[in-house]
C-alpha cells in the first residue's frame, strides 16, 4: 500500500471514495476528506525543497484544492498596538483588559475566548508596558503568537503535533544577530522570566515557535494578524504559481487552482507579489525564507518574455548622439546576485549595484508622482522614464496601473483620445500579467474589469459620433461583456464552504 498522503508513514487504508491516496490514521483521513470532497493532492519529499504538494489527478481552473484551519495565530511580529482578539489597530487605551492590562478595541474583545488562555500568563508580568504609541512597532507584541502556539501543546495536542513537519530556519535566523537578540529579549526573556514560564517552556521551544511563524505564517484578519495553516504550509513558492489562496475572517483558508494543474505537477503559490523584478524577488526570498528561487521565470533573463527587469542601453557605440537602445537584461538566478546587466545588441554591461541604485532612485520619484491626480502630469513622468526603462519594466507597469485607476475613476469625463490611451495601458499591463501570473487571479481580474469598462465607454462615444456602424458597435459591446465575465471569474476566487 502507498504511504500516507500527508505524513509519509505506512498507509493503513485507501480512501474508498477517490481511491487515489492512502492514509495512516482516522485523523489524516479527515484531513484528506473533511466533508464530502476528497482533496486532490498528496505530500511528497524533494531532496532540495523538502516536503511539497503534488496533484494526484488533473485539477481544473478554479477548482478547490484544500481547506485548512488554524489555531496558531496572533499579531504580526513587532506590530503597532492591535486588539489581541480581532487584530484591528487601536488608537487609545480605553479598553484595557481588567486582568492583564493589555489594550483591546472593545470590552467584548477583551473577554473573548481567544484571549482567555494567555491572559493569566500575561498578568504575571509586573513590568509596566507602555501602549501609548499607536503608530510604531511595539516589540512586546512579538510574544503573543508564539505563546498561543505553545499553549496548544496542552489544549490541542493533535493539532500541535501537525506542526512537527514544518521548518523553522532557526539556524539561518541566528545569523542576523540584531533580530535574533530582539526575539530573545521580547519573547524568550519576557515569557520565561517576566511571565514566569521558565519551567514550562524551554528556550529551544520558544525559538522554534518564533521560527515557525517567521517561516510559515501568512496574513489574516485583513493584514493585522498572522497565522500558520499546518497543511497549507507544505506549499512551495514559484514566481509563476498555479494556485491562489484566501484567508477568511474565521481564520479558515481556501486554496484554488488558477490554471489547469496536471496530475503529478507540483502545486505552488507565490510568497511575494509577482509584479517585481527578479533581483528584488530573489532578495526578499533570501531574507525571509533563506532560499534562491530557481523557477523557470527566474532562469529566464526576459522573465517569461516580459522584460520586467530590463533597461534600455544608453551606450554610445558608433555615434555619441545615438545611444545603442538595445535591451539590457540579467539572468540573476544562474549567474549570482552580483552579475551585470548585459546589452543584447552591443554587449555593454552595467553592474547589478548600479541597476539597483537606478531603480531605487526612479521608484522614489514614481512614488511621489502617484500623489498627482492629473493624468497628463503622470504621463509626462512615464514618458521620461521610458527612455531609460523597458516599457514593460515593473516600475512602469505599476505606474501604468495607477494611471488606469485614475482614468477609470473619472471615465465619463474622458475624451476619445484619452480613452484610447487608457485602453492601451490596460492591454500592456494585461499582457504582462498573463505571462507572469497567468490564470484566475485578482490583479488580472481588476485590469480585465477596467479594460471592459474603457472599451465600453470608447465604443459608445464612437457610435454616438457615428465613427463606427451599428454592427461594429454591437460586436464591441459583446466583447466587453466577455471581458466583464472573465473579470468576475477572476474576482470570485473566494470559495464558499
Amino acid at each position: 500500500m502507498e504511504p500516507c498522503f500527508l505524513c509519509g508513514k505506512p498507509g493503513q487504508s485507501e480512501c474508498p471514495d477517490c481511491r487515489l491516496v492512502a492514509v495512516c490514521s482516522k485523523e489524516h483521513k479527515t484531513l484528506h476528506r473533511p466533508e464530502k470532497l476528497c482533496f486532490p493532492f498528496k505530500i511528497e519529499q524533494d531532496p532540495v525543497k523538502g516536503r511539497l504538494m503534488v496533484a494526484n489527478r488533473d485539477i481544473q481552473p478554479l477548482e478547490l484544492i484544500l481547506y485548512d484551519r488554524t489555531m496558531a495565530f496572533g499579531p504580526k511580529m513587532g506590530s503597532a498596538p492591535v486588539c489581541l482578539h480581532c487584530m484591528k489597530p487601536i488608537q487609545n487605551v480605553d479598553h484595557l483588559c481588567s486582568t492583564c492590562a493589555w489594550p483591546f478595541c472593545s470590552d467584548k474583545c477583551s473577554q473573548s475566548q481567544t484571549h482567555r488562555m494567555e491572559c493569566s500568563i500575561l498578568a504575571r508580568n509586573k513590568m509596566k508596558l507602555d501602549f501609548s504609541d499607536f503608530e510604531n512597532p511595539h516589540d512586546h507584541y512579538r510574544c503573543i503568537a508564539p505563546l498561543r502556539f505553545l499553549l496548544l501543546r496542552e489544549s490541542e495536542p493533535n493539532f500541535y503535533q501537525r506542526f512537527q513537519y514544518l521548518m523553522d530556519h532557526n539556524k539561518e535566523r541566528r545569523l542576523d544577530l540584531d533580530t535574533w537578540q530582539t526575539y530573545q529579549t521580547y519573547v524568550n526573556k519576557f515569557l520565561r522570566e517576566n511571565c514566569q514560564l521558565k519551567d514550562t517552556f524551554s528556550n529551544e521551544e520558544i525559538d522554534r515557535a518564533c521560527g515557525l511563524f517567521w517561516t510559515n505564517a501568512f496574513s489574516c484578519n485583513s493584514g493585522g494578524g498572522q497565522a500558520i495553516f499546518p497543511t497549507f504550509s507544505f506549499m512551495s513558492h514559484s514566481c509563476t504559481s498555479n494556485a491562489n489562496h484566501v484567508v477568511f475572517p474565521n481564520r479558515h483558508l481556501a486554496l484554488q487552482a488558477k490554471v489547469l494543474i496536471k496530475k503529478g505537477d507540483e502545486i505552488t503559490i507565490s510568497y511575494i507579489s509577482p509584479l517585481q523584478s527578479t533581483m528584488r524577488r530573489q532578495a526578499k526570498l533570501r531574507d525571509k525564507w533563506f532560499f534562491e528561487c530557481s523557477c523557470s521565470r527566474c532562469q529566464d533573463p526576459s522573465e517569461n518574455g516580459t522584460n520586467l527587469s530590463s533597461l534600455k542601453c544608453k551606450a554610445s557605440v558608433l555615434n555619441e548622439d545615438q545611444p545603442c537602445q538595445g535591451i539590457l537584461t540579467s539572468n540573476l538566478a544562474s549567474k549570482g546576485s552580483e552579475c551585470a546587466w548585459t546589452c543584447s545588441k552591443c554587449s555593454n554591461q552595467v553592474p547589478a549595484k548600479i541597476v539597483l541604485e537606478l531603480e531605487n532612485s526612479i521608484a522614489k520619484e514614481l512614488k511621489e508622482a502617484e500623489s498627482h491626480k492629473d493624468i497628463a502630469v503622470i504621463e509626462e513622468i512615464l514618458q521620461k522614464f521610458e527612455t531609460v526603462l523597458h516599457p514593460n519594466h515593473f516600475l512602469l507597469i505599476l505606474l501604468k496601473r495607477h494611471i488606469i485607476a485614475l482614468g477609470c475613476d473619472k471615465i465619463s469625463e474622458l475624451e476619445l483620445e484619452q480613452l484610447e490611451k487608457i485602453q492601451t495601458f490596460c492591454e500592456e499591463v494585461l499582457n504582462v500579467i498573463n505571462r507572469i501570473d497567468p490564470g484566475y487571479n485578482r490583479d488580472r481580474g481588476l485590469i480585465l474589469g477596467h479594460l471592459a469598462n474603457v472599451k465600453k465607454f470608447r465604443c459608445r462615444k464612437m457610435f454616438h459620433k457615428e465613427l463606427i456602424p451599428q454592427p461594429v458597435f454591437q460586436r464591441q459591446v459583446e466583447e466587453c461583456m466577455i471581458l466583464f465575465g472573465e473579470s468576475q471569474k477572476c474576482m470570485s476566487m473566494l470559495v464558499k464552504k
